[in-house]
């Protein structure tokens, strides 16, 4: 459970006509078959058919008779605990609290979570990284240990007429007890820091475990500003390069028109007692939260061309490598737990697309502090 397909700097490429699928699949799916007092655990046994490795949490639960989602995600999960042959528990932890609009799941419901073979191997099905006008044309995937297509740093690249699903059971070569519920473990289609953002048309994204699109860059934090220069903390070098417009996203207040970064280099300053005690108080996910507090963190002084007044707490990106310029055309997705479309770049078009049954927003086009 691998990645299967990588291209690495590669410029005018194109792979057409592929498909891919895994054995062992890099998730399993099995029936529960009991439940805890007020739905605190869950325990299921795994169908015939279905992988029995390493089992990691990526819990989706559906109803059998629709085969489609019962519940929204749960993020709270303990470890997997075997209690027999092909049979475990789980407990949804301390923190948990019953809410029947929510806890929805039954007795007699299929789960599905990750699977990986060997030990600790996971991967994204096709990787393109710093690549110029690839084209992905006519490809299948039927699953994926992570994301689907991932690029990363590339420059136009088009995806055109692929497609992500549940495969047929009448065309799986494993026979198995139950048909297959979900295809990819994550993202479908997922573009990070592209100069100029893919082109995705006529390509189809169902059933998979997060997003169908997922075009974005990299942020970095600013604890803090003086005059030209930015206090950056960042968990690992920052993509912005000399001569690269800058974008800022105040905490506070109205947004700055752009600048132009004239430098960037580490700062020998380790984070402060009280930037840290901010960082502290802010809403973002936890482990994001953990990299900006460990001693090892990263922080930069960037320096740009005229003076910019941000307030501890913003985030700055080069507006050059956040997928700019892309396109979602004429698609067919849904059947997930998470959004449609999310874009966190500008200057592009959505237009054409069905979206049915994304179990988040449709359509989002927003940066995402919290991340």
């Amino acid at each position: 459970t691998v990645q299967a397909i990588g291209f690495n700097r590669c410029t005018n490429v194109t792979l057409r006509g592929l498909t891919i699928d895994y054995d062992p699949l890099p998730f399993t799916q099995g029936k529960i078959v009991a439940l805890g007092k007020d739905k605190s655990t869950v325990e299921f046994e795994l169908f015939d058919g279905y992988p029995d490795n390493e089992l990691e949490e990526r819990i989706e639960i559906f109803d059998p008779a629709t085969r489609e989602l019962r519940r929204a995600s749960y993020y709270g999960w303990r470890e997997f605990e075997r209690t027999g042959p092909r049979r475990y528990r789980i407990s949804k932890g301390e923190n948990y609290r019953y809410r029947p609009e929510v806890d929805t799941e039954r007795v007699g419901d299929f789960l599905v979570t990750n699977n990986q073979f060997p030990s600790r191997s996971s991967g994204h099905a096709v990787v393109l990284s710093g690549c110029n006008n690839v084209r992905i044309e006519d490809v299948t995937l039927y699953a994926a240990p992570i994301f689907g297509f991932l690029e990363n740093d590339c420059d136009g690249s088009t995806y055109r007429r692929c497609k992500i699903d549940r495969r047929d059971p009448a065309d799986d070569p494993v026979k198995r007890a139950e048909p297959r519920l979900r295809s990819l473990n994550a993202d479908a289609y997922h573009s990070k820091s592209a100069t100029k953002g893919p082109a995705i048309l006529s390509c189809t994204a169902h059933f998979q475990g997060d997003d169908c699109v997922n075009i974005n860059g990299h942020y970095y934090y600013v604890a803090g500003s003086h005059g030209k220069t930015l206090r950056l903390v960042a968990s690992r070098e920052p993509n912005i390069a000399v001569a690269d417009p800058v974008e800022f996203l105040p905490y506070r207040g109205s947004r700055p028109a752009d600048a132009v970064a004239v430098s960037i280099a580490p700062d020998p300053a380790p984070l402060s007692e009280a930037e840290k005690a901010f960082i502290r108080k802010l809403g973002m996910v936890e482990r994001v939260r953990a990299q900006f507090l460990r001693d090892r963190v990263k922080v930069y002084t960037l320096t740009m061309d005229r003076e910019v007044n941000l307030p501890e707490g913003s985030a700055v990106c080069s507006s050059r490598r956040v997928g700019n310029g892309f396109v979602v055309k004429d698609c067919d997705f849904g059947d997930n737990r998470s959004r449609g479309i999310l874009i966190k770049a500008s200057h592009g078009e959505v237009t054409g697309n069905r979206i049915t049954k994304s179990r988040m927003a449709a359509v989002l086009i927003s940066p995402e502090f919290h991340w």
